[in-house]
């Protein structure tokens, strides 16, 4: 049975609901994600793809290749391999986080819940393109 515009609007509001109680600096970028025109199919398609880009970014998934492309271009002194990344913080950033510098190696994986969305997306996508009503 194909989905009805209500259906898309009910998983585009409980993605966002889920989103604000896991995730809430997260879900201030992707508030307004939609544009006029769009059905609430593309909006919920549209709302989707922007969480699997800003989840992928900080995904210890995308640490390896981030290790490798530096790996590529900067050479340390003693010609030693680059086999960590830290980012020391400023004097805010130390106060505000309670904490020192930012060891991305110890970012968690996100693949599983990349996964799940992009299945959601896919089976989205594969819905027939036309909107539906709902009959009541």
């Amino acid at each position: 049975m194909a989905l009805t515009n209500e259906d898309y609007l009910d998983i585009l509001r409980h993605l966002q609901a889920t989103i604000r109680q896991y995730d809430p600096e997260l879900s201030e970028p992707f508030s307004e994600i939609g544009q006029i025109d769009d059905t609430p199919r593309h909006l919920v398609m549209r709302y989707i793809s922007s969480l699997i880009g800003a989840y992928k970014q900080h995904s210890a998934g995308t640490y390896p290749r981030v290790l490798s492309l530096l790996s590529q271009y900067i050479r340390p002194i003693e010609g030693r391999q680059i086999t960590g990344i830290r980012i020391a913080l400023s004097p805010q950033e130390r106060e505000l986080y309670q904490m020192d510098e930012v060891n991305l190696s110890e970012m968690p994986s996100l693949d599983e819940l990349l996964a799940e969305l992009q299945g959601i997306y896919d089976l989205i996508e594969r819905e027939a393109p036309e909107e539906r009503t709902n009959p009541t």
